[in-house]
């Protein structure tokens, strides 16, 4: 632990900063949403002090790191969480319909203050 200040640098292929072993694994830990975990736990689990990590948050590569991370694990999650919305969409419920059509379009407010909601064929099947 000690003289692991998160220095390491490792360049890619495309000259971009990535942390050493322990602060990915930090990250990881801290970004994975199956399993929330606090700052201190996260660093015992990944073999690194705490001190080390502030030091590290202060360095615009790292937060850079991190916000790459975070994008990579939600695009991870995309299709996953497309697909409960739909299936939630396909029992019926109105405001999971409702988030659909205003993320992907084909939601009409009519002047009422009204939804008109117009399902593709494909999910329209249940609801005739």
């Amino acid at each position: 632990m000690s003289g692991d200040n998160g220095d390491k640098q490792v360049k890619e292929k495309a000259n971009i900063w990535t942390p050493s072993e322990k602060f990915k694994a930090w990250a990881d830990l801290r970004l994975n949403p199956d399993r929330p975990m606090g700052m201190l736990e996260a660093c015992k689990e990944a073999g690194t002090h705490y001190t080390n990590i502030y030091k590290l948050l202060k360095k615009p590569e790292y937060i850079e790191y991190l916000n790459r991370r975070r994008e990579e694990i939600f695009k991870a999650y995309a299709p996953a969480v497309d697909s409960a919305l739909i299936n939630k969409c396909l029992k019926g419920d109105v405001s999971a319909i409702r988030l659909f059509h205003e993320l992907y379009g084909d939601l009409k407010q009519q002047g009422s203050g009204q939804v008109n909601i117009v399902l593709p064929k494909e999910m329209a099947g249940g609801f005739n």
